[in-house]
């Protein structure tokens, strides 16, 4: 009976959390369409390729504190009160150096595009942008998985508010754009920080054990989330350098769409490390991952198929002709999308039970192969080619950590991937519970 009460409450989260994610995933896509339709190929190009600069910076400095203070919280080895403050110490160091590590990369760069305005804009949002995360990260080790998904979608939404103003109305374009980030951020951050120290009073703190033992395992999630990031943005990086702006707008608006698919396993993933981490044991935490990764996998499957039939004719109807250069994009990344919901399922798993550096392993050489690939195939084959390379690097560390994961945890390839007739009764019983609660509301 217990078992049963707690599937459903995981599943009862994980549909919190995916609603949350429509939310967030339908502001995002109308905040595309507005920037695409407003920008044109060119413009939206030099807004994401600025925004990809400060994203890497970002994760290449936070030092996966957001990770680590979800395992340090949920274990409750130290006080609430004093995580938290350290927490703040340490985002405000991982603030400085990602300001300087995007400073650095914008003279490497020496894109003529970016203007000292846009990029003072950029830098300015990046504290905010990195405490979202942390505060994130603080709500998922105290359980509290419904303040951190409305982090999630919060943003989005202002966004598309201010972008309507700023863009549409007052047409100021790419400028326009990064004020609207910027003010969503800062909104965000703002709300969640007074709310979280009204409920645990803190400040900055320098307990140096502490933030010795947050910094010592978040700089293990930090660099399985530097070599993750890089996996997604580093064609994008390739391609500033070899193509033009209107083919890398192209190419992001691709894999915007195409990684729609990974709203589920990004819910899923979200509830199953935050409870991960609250586990009594191991084979506790370990139990419910075979039903979300089936049933994760199914669905995207069969999402990826709608996304391929569908693509040609939504895309140009959505964000304009303009766009449809992106279409091919969409239909040659597939695959690797899809496999790598495999992944993220388990590593979040892992990463609940303090395990990062297992996913190393797996993006380490998937990353090599990345970088190579996009090197030999974008001057043959342009954006497809970096598409495809994507596709190898992504279906290489998915068979890579689906080994390690079922080494680490002794259960088989077949219960975490071959459905099960209890999956369909156990689904069946949460629409039935649904509905109850449902009817009693």
């Amino acid at each position: 009976m217990k078992s049963t009460t707690q599937r459903a409450s995981l599943l009862g989260d994980i549909v919190r959390v995916l609603t949350g994610n429509i939310v967030a995933m339908a502001a995002v896509l109308i905040l595309n369409i507005i920037l695409s339709r407003s920008l044109g190929p060119g413009g939206y190009g030099v807004f994401n390729g600025l925004l990809v600069v400060a994203m890497i910076s970002g994760a290449l400095v936070q030092m996966g504190i957001h990770r680590s203070a979800v395992v340090h919280l949920g274990r409750k080895d130290y006080p609430t009160g004093a995580v938290l403050g350290s927490v703040a110490t340490l985002w405000m160091m991982a603030s400085i150096m990602a300001i300087i590590a995007s400073i650095v990369t914008y003279c490497i760069l020496q894109n003529n595009a970016y203007t000292v305005a846009m990029i003072l804009l950029v830098i300015t949002g990046i504290p905010f942008a990195i405490g979202v995360i942390y505060l994130s990260g603080c709500y998922l080790g105290l359980d509290r998985v419904k303040q951190a998904n409305r982090i999630y979608y919060t943003a989005p939404l202002i966004n598309v508010v201010l972008t309507l103003l700023l863009v549409v109305w007052l047409r100021l374009e790419v400028i326009g754009a990064l004020i609207a980030t910027l003010i969503s951020s800062i909104t965000v951050f703002s709300i969640t920080t007074y709310r979280l120290r009204k409920e645990f009073y803190f400040n900055f703190s320098f307990d140096r054990g502490l933030l010795k033992s947050l910094v010592k395992l978040g700089l293990v999630y930090a660099f399985t989330f530097i070599l993750l990031q890089l996996n997604y943005k580093v064609d994008i990086l390739f391609l500033q350098k070899m193509v033009g702006s209107e083919e890398v707008g192209f190419y992001t608006l691709a894999v915007s769409v195409s990684e729609q698919l990974w709203l589920l396993p990004y819910a899923a993933g979200l509830v199953l490390m935050s409870r991960t981490a609250n586990s009594s044991s191991t084979e506790a935490a370990v139990r419910p991952v075979g039903p979300l990764l089936r049933w994760g996998f199914l669905i995207s499957v069969i999402g990826s198929i709608a996304i391929v039939y569908l693509a040609p004719i939504l895309v140009p109807m959505i964000f304009g002709k303009d766009f449809s250069g992106s279409i091919e994009v969409v239909k040659a990344i597939i695959p690797g999308i899809v496999a790598f919901v495999v992944f993220r399922i388990l590593e979040s798993n892992l990463a609940g039970l303090g395990k990062p550096w297992l996913a190393v392993y797996a993006l380490l050489p998937s990353l090599l192969i990345n970088v190579g690939l996009n090197l030999w195939l974008i001057p043959q084959f342009g954006i497809l080619g970096s598409a495809w390379a994507t596709n190898v690097s992504y279906i290489v560390a998915t068979m890579v950590y689906l080994g390690i994961y079922v080494r680490f945890t002794k259960v088989s390839i077949g219960y975490l991937l071959l459905p099960k007739k209890s999956d369909l009764d156990e689904l069946k019983e949460s629409f039935r519970r649904g509905i109850v609660r449902f009817s009693k509301k």
